[in-house]
């Protein structure tokens, strides 16, 4: 490709390999804490929103409503034993 890799090139991928290394277990634990604050009465607002949030211009028609977005989410969760 005709580019060089000095060291100083090589000293700015090994930072952003570490930034993106951070950011990863940032975003893992922050996932993880949200799981462990879930109850019961969140699920009918979270499948409501993923519901909302959906692209109404997507040609695939919508496969769930939200009772059954609904129980997937119970199930899912009680599998992962935050329920």
């Amino acid at each position: 490709m005709g580019l060089n890799l000095n060291i100083l090139s090589m000293f700015a991928l090994v930072a952003l390999s570490g930034i993106v290394v951070n950011n990863s277990i940032i975003l893992v634990a922050t996932i993880e804490r949200r799981r462990a604050e879930l109850e019961e009465n969140d699920i009918p607002l979270i499948a409501e929103r993923a519901l909302a949030e959906g692209n109404p211009g997507y040609p695939v028609p919508r496969l769930m409503n939200q009772a059954e977005c609904e129980s997937l989410l119970r199930k899912l969760l009680q599998q992962t034993n935050y329920l």
